[in-house]
């Protein structure tokens, strides 16, 4: 009995460890049809809705919620998709609101002699939303992981290009031009 479990185990370590990094989501609202034209796209409020009994040393600071911000803005820049520039007079149609869910910071050190047991995650709650009537036009549950070699930060891009592909994914769907 142990020894299947075992091999099973080692599997999953060997799947999980060998790309070092996982990028996964859940769709939880397809985009509508109709949104907002021009397509401009901001990085508004990201908080964080992890459970409250969440010790203060384990919830992510105000400097990873910034970091999580930049990493939004330039995926999706990345991704081809028109964003307004900090600051910039004109608003824009569409804003990605949201919330991180789950956090967990992992152990570098550990990372790198037992992978996925010292892995750092992120779970981010993500809604692309029209600023003026709080419509919601898409939205999901974006995860970043990493259990490899990369640095702890690495699971805040991870969940943002997660977000970036599946809006462009969407888009492509239904065969809308940005």
């Amino acid at each position: 009995m142990t020894l299947p479990l075992l091999r099973a185990g080692a599997i999953l370590w060997l799947l999980a460890s060998s790309p070092g990094c996982v990028s996964q989501f859940a769709i939880t609202q397809p985009l509508e049809a109709n949104f907002p034209r021009p397509l401009v796209v901001s990085i508004g409020d990201i908080g964080v809705a992890v459970p409250l009994d969440t010790q203060a040393g384990k919830k992510p600071g105000q400097e990873e919620l910034q970091m999580f911000e930049r990493f939004l803005y330039q995926e999706l820049a990345k991704a081809g998709i028109p964003m307004a520039q900090p600051g910039a007079k004109n608003p824009a149609t569409l804003q990605v609101q949201g919330s991180l869910i789950e956090f967990k910071r992992g152990n570098g050190f550990a990372r790198f002699f037992v992978g996925p047991v010292a892995a750092a995650s992120v779970t981010a709650n993500l809604r692309l939303v029209e600023p003026d009537s709080g419509r919601v036009v898409f939205a999901g549950n974006f995860v970043g992981v990493v259990a490899g070699w990369s640095f702890g930060e690495e699971a805040f891009r991870r969940a943002a290009t997660g977000f970036a592909a599946a809006l462009l994914l969407e888009f492509e769907n239904r065969r809308q031009v940005l």
